[in-house]
């Protein structure tokens, strides 16, 4: 052989193993046998080439994804971690969502109450979350913990309020001084932040512009008083008896009457009343109408034979409990026969411009007075006896 080939041959089995062997190998891989073959020379070797190792992976319960264990988390005190385990990821977005909600105190296993899990969380759970996410959490817990705490709008620093001297507690409610400081010297209001300047009569001032915007703003939508407590009320749909919800008193939603007391609402809704309002009809705007006096005349005799019906078998309530029964076919039979015998007058009056409203009062005028005898009797209780 001569010094040529000797240098090929040396260098073909001295040659380092190709890159692409070496990037399959590993800490934890294991070996296995290939064959390759020199570029130079053609001649087989026969080496030992590590292989991969197994990646173990998991379920995630939240978003049922295969991911690898080293993402794996769970709540530091759950019963059952390889159940309850999820993704980082998951776990990032689950707490991010319910601090951000303000739910500091109700932060729980995701999967909390299946198979008697009942972890919550620890601070080691929050490692997680971002340090934005984390101060984010810090300061809604301590301002549930202490729910005078103010924060301050220039630098979010969280402040307690000063008390008021005990002869000025009945000045402020919960006797908490309006005007703040934080450390650095920001000042703010501790009702409307920084709404307006600090200093005496700037909190009553904006809070009297507040409540005259909300008072406007609801009278624009149709809005109206009660007539008790002047609290704002909206009426979407139903009938005219309102309650209202601050001071129950009973009112009427056409004239705005205080109805509080049994006879008062039972006879303002009675269709035989030339000075009520219907209960269930929008007739506010042509309720003093020549028509609308003619269909009340009109209705009279119907809206007397249903108060009669009510009363008259009113005993049999008591004595017995067909009474309802009673009145019920009672006022089917009288209400069948009035429509028959004012249907003819209700055809004559539309040619004048009686509308559906008018003729529902002048049809039921029966059913009307009887349901409002019912008010009489039920309804409109005083406030200390609802």
């Amino acid at each position: 052989m001569d010094s040529a080939s000797h240098g090929v041959w040396h260098r073909s089995n001295s040659s380092p193993l190709p890159h692409s062997v070496d990037r399959l190998a590993g800490p934890n891989s294991v070996g296995r046998s290939v064959s390759l073959q020199s570029a130079e020379t053609g001649r087989g070797l026969s080496v030992a080439v590590p292989s991969l190792a197994p990646r173990h992976e998991f379920q995630c319960r939240i978003c049922l994804q295969h991911c690898d264990h080293c993402i794996q988390r769970c709540f530091k005190d759950c019963p059952v971690p390889k159940l309850h385990a999820v993704c980082e990821h998951c776990l990032r977005c689950y707490l991010t969502g319910r601090i951000n909600e303000r739910k500091v105190k109700q932060l729980q296993c995701p999967l909390y109450g299946r198979e008697g899990c009942t972890a919550e969380i620890r601070n080691e759970d929050l490692q997680v979350l971002p340090e934005a996410i984390l101060q984010k959490y810090q300061r809604f817990k301590a301002m549930e913990e202490d729910p005078t705490l103010r924060e301050c709008p220039e630098c979010q620093e969280l402040v307690k309020p000063a008390m008021l001297p005990c002869e000025d507690l009945e000045a402020e409610v919960l006797g908490i001084q309006s005007a703040m400081c934080c450390s650095q010297g920001h000042q703010f209001c501790y009702y409307h932040s920084n709404a307006h300047p600090i200093g005496e009569g700037f909190c009553e001032e904006y809070a009297q512009r507040e409540a005259e915007a909300s008072r406007e703003a609801m009278a624009s939508q149709g809005a109206k008083q009660c007539p008790r407590c002047q609290t704002q009320i909206l009426k979407h749909d139903g009938c005219n008896h309102m309650v209202c919800l601050a001071c129950q008193c009973h009112w009427c939603w056409t004239c705005g009457t205080d109805l509080t007391g049994r006879l008062n609402l039972g006879w303002h809704y009675n269709p035989a009343n030339p000075n009520g309002c219907m209960q269930f009809s929008a007739l506010e705007k042509n309720n003093a109408s020549k028509l609308m006096l003619l269909a009340r005349a009109i209705a009279l005799p119907g809206a007397i034979l249903g108060f009669l019906i009510f009363w008259s078998t009113l005993p049999l309530w008591i004595v017995c409990g067909l009474g309802v029964l009673v009145a019920v076919v009672a006022l089917l039979l009288v209400g069948c026969a009035w429509c028959s015998a004012t249907i003819p007058c209700v055809c004559g009056l539309c040619c004048l411009g009686l509308t559906d409203a008018q003729a529902e009062l002048i049809l039921c005028a029966p059913c009307h007075s009887c349901w409002a005898s019912v008010e009489c009797l039920l309804g409109g209780l005083e406030p200390e006896q609802v």
